[in-house]
């Protein structure tokens, strides 16, 4: 859990990875705002090949906290919390 986003993922067994994006109208009612905090974390996801998850299915809950935050700190806080669920293999 960060502050910008709830991060849940499973194994599948999978040879690729498969991402989703949650954000509710909680998070922002304009939905121009919703979309970008979504573009923003399928482009780190895309352009992060060293923390690409084998086998998972990864779910990111965005929290309100997001809209206000810069690129850089969502590009941040999403590998920490990747490579942090990659480090601890989960059942």
């Amino acid at each position: 859990m960060t502050p910008l986003f709830l991060l849940k993922y499973i194994r599948t067994g999978l040879l690729h990875s498969r991402y989703g994006f949650v954000v509710s109208k909680k998070v922002s009612k304009k939905a121009t705002e919703r979309n970008k905090a979504k573009r923003r974390l399928r482009d780190i996801v895309r352009t992060s090949p060293q923390i690409a998850m084998q086998g998972y299915d990864v779910v990111f809950v965005v929290k309100k906290e997001i809209v206000a935050a810069s690129f850089d700190v969502i590009k941040k806080t999403a590998r920490d919390a990747l490579e942090k669920a990659l480090s601890s293999p989960r059942p």
